[in-house]
């Protein structure tokens, strides 16, 4: 144990009294009164011993407490592995517990164990005995009627007296007619008899046959079967006693038991009965004589061969429509490509009344649209018109067409369809080359460009692409090229979406915001000074670094020293948002700064300091405040050094260690 000095005290019990005891000078038998923990200790020579204390584990001997407060006390049994806990529940007073006065060894008796009583008297006024049974009554007499509250049970019927009968009398259950009554084992039986001719009493009915309700039996409403009567029903008996079967003009009348007969007409109708079963159908081969009318959406038709003897199929109704219903007229037809089925019409396509053959189509609510085929004719007999005529548009392919003379092309002109046509101008032209439109046709193209410009006048290019070469005898820079600029100063250069590296890949992506006012500033630094990254724009704007995702963000220094933060402000800022902190320096006082952070408490923002806890010296008045804290607890004390320079020991007197 270690013994701390304060100047201007002095022990008693050490060979000289000075300012700095230790154990050379102490006395053997000196005792030591800790005044915080009221533990007392004793010096062997070599040790300081505890003595007594409060929180010192000690073995008591003949000793006496008067009025001890002792809290969950325990007894150990014999081997000392288990303890009786004694535990007591808030009390609205103080109780005393009276302990009865023993003549010899006894057992306290324990509310849900069982025990045996001797030499108790139970006062039944204050006290409730309950589940007393007969077996729990002293000897063989019974308890007299007279010290029941109830010595006789009364009996009521249907009609007659109620009769009370007293406890040891015998009560007769006598049947009547149709009842039967059967006493044993302690159970009365009351049961009725079955039914018979001469003697009422129980009968059953089928539930298919018969209802039940009240005591009344009546016939269902479905009647009685034929199997059920004794004999048949004559026909006279019935309500209606014929069938009357009629085809609109003429009827015929069946009597029961007379046969009906549905006979079928030859190549139009087939007739077959099975089990009961009466099926109407139509023949393999039908034959309809007279005009045939079907009405619905759908006709289908599943043959392979169809032979119409009219010239002449109508499409489009069977009168002429009284309006544009703006649907094409036509044959739909489908087929099979050899990679996916299609779908194909040529008909009057209603859009341009033109007659139209297509290959690929969409049927949409009877109107076609797609791709139009090729048609071909042998030979195509009619009037081509002049060469104003304004209804060709196409003279499909012309071989080796010759024009002798000046021709003349007036309107939009086409010189070939495909790329892969060539057009060949030996003539010279005798007019100016001018676009349609400005800036929208280009002259070659970057895979097939002209091979020498020649020109004698004056180039006006908006914007030049060159693969190479010089003008006034420097290299031209080109886009694409991969050049290395010297000496050059970009002013407000423009970057795309990215800066790629050496090697090609993505070092730094860029990207725009609408209306941007904010931006960042980039300042290298003299000597001694560091290079600087400044938020500029707005008068109040911030840096914001993100990490991706789950990962954050690291600050490191590539030599020894390792990576720091500097604060240079000591004001507070403003509260962050929602679910964000504020790290910051604080100006405690004129010579004190602190580490500080806001961040969110309690639901609400506050300000929590992360640097050393506030203290004020109690030998200086220093207000510097103290380091962190010691706690040294094989001597149950924390210790505080503060910055003044002075330290303090606090006891800790109640602590437990825990696993």
């Amino acid at each position: 144990m270690a013994i701390t000095y304060y100047a201007g005290n002095n022990w008693a019990g050490t060979s000289t009294d000075r300012t700095n005891v230790n154990t050379s000078n102490i006395v053997t038998g000196l005792t030591f009164l800790e005044t915080n923990t009221d533990d007392l200790y004793f010096w062997d020579g070599d040790s300081w011993n505890v003595v007594a204390g409060d929180a010192v584990a000690q073995t008591l001997t003949n000793k006496t407490l008067a009025s001890p407060v002792l809290t969950t006390p325990q007894i150990n049994d014999t081997s000392s592995d288990h303890q009786y806990i004694f535990s007591v529940q808030e009390l609205a007073a103080d109780r005393t517990v009276g302990m009865p006065l023993l003549t010899g060894n006894d057992t306290f008796a324990m509310e849900a164990h069982a025990a045996t009583l001797t030499n108790k008297t139970i006062n039944v006024s204050n006290n409730t005995v309950s589940n007393i049974v007969n077996a729990n009554l002293s000897g063989s007499a019974g308890i007299s009627n007279a010290n029941l509250a109830s010595a006789s049970i009364t009996f009521a019927g249907e009609s007659g007296s109620n009769d009370p009968t007293s406890l040891g009398e015998t009560f007769t259950f006598t049947a009547g007619e149709g009842i039967n009554t059967t006493m044993g084992s302690n159970l009365v039986t009351i049961a009725g008899e079955d039914a018979s001719a001469s003697n009422k009493g129980v009968a059953s009915f089928s539930s298919n046959d018969f209802s039940v309700s009240s005591g009344a039996v009546t016939i269902k409403s479905g009647g009685v079967t034929s199997d059920q009567l004794a004999g048949s029903i004559a026909n006279g008996k019935l309500s209606g006693p014929a069938i009357a079967v009629t085809d609109g003009s003429t009827s015929s009348n069946i009597a029961p038991g007379g046969t009906f007969t549905f006979a079928a007409t030859a190549n139009e109708t087939t007739v077959a009965q099975s089990g009961g079963t009466l099926t109407i159908g139509l023949p393999n081969d039908v034959t309809i004589t007279g005009d045939l009318t079907v009405n619905g959406t759908t006709t289908t038709v599943n043959s392979t061969t169809v032979t119409i003897d009219d010239p002449v199929l109508t499409l489009g109704g069977d009168t002429a429509p009284g309006s544009d219903d703006n649907k094409d007229r036509g044959i739909e037809f489908r087929y099979h490509n050899g990679s996916a089925a299609k779908i194909g019409f040529f008909g009057l396509d209603d859009s341009d009344s033109r007659f139209k053959f297509f290959i690929d189509v969409t049927n949409t609510s009877e109107v076609f649209s797609g791709t139009v085929g090729d048609a071909e004719f042998a030979n195509i007999y009619g009037t081509l018109g002049t060469a104003a005529q304004t209804g060709i548009t196409s003279l499909g392919t012309l071989s080796a067409i010759t024009v002798t003379g000046a021709g003349v092309f007036n309107g939009n002109v086409d010189l070939g369809n495909a790329t892969s046509d060539t057009i060949t101008a030996t003539g010279r032209f005798d007019s100016d080359l001018v676009p349609s439109s400005d800036g929208a046709r280009d002259l070659g193209t970057s895979g097939l460009e002209w091979q020498d410009l020649h020109l004698d006048g004056t180039a006006n290019i908006d914007t030049l692409t060159a693969d190479a070469g010089t003008v006034g005898g420097s290299d031209i820079v080109t886009l694409a090229a991969t050049q290395t600029l010297t000496t050059k100063t970009l002013t407000s250069p423009r970057i795309g979406t990215s800066v790629l590296d050496t090697n090609g890949n993505e070092l730094m992506i860029v990207t725009a915001t609408g209306s941007a006012v904010n931006e960042i500033t980039l300042a290298n630094g003299s000597t001694g000074n560091p290079a600087t990254i400044t938020a500029s724009g707005e008068t109040n704007t911030g840096i914001k670094i993100s990490g991706k995702g789950t990962s954050g963000v690291t600050i490191s220094n590539a030599t020894a020293n390792g990576a720091f933060l500097e604060f240079d402000t000591k004001a507070a800022p403003a509260d962050p948002s929602t679910e964000y902190a504020r790290l910051y320096l604080k100006q405690v006082d004129a010579n004190n700064n602190a580490l500080a952070c806001k961040i969110q408490k309690a639901g609400a923002v506050v300000e929590v300091e992360l640097t050393s806890p506030k203290a004020i010296c109690g030998v200086c008045g220093g207000r510097d405040g103290a380091k962190d804290p010691t706690y040294d607890f094989a001597r149950s004390t924390m210790l505080l050094e503060l910055y003044c320079g002075h330290s303090y020991e606090v006891p800790m007197t109640d602590w437990t260690r825990v696993a």
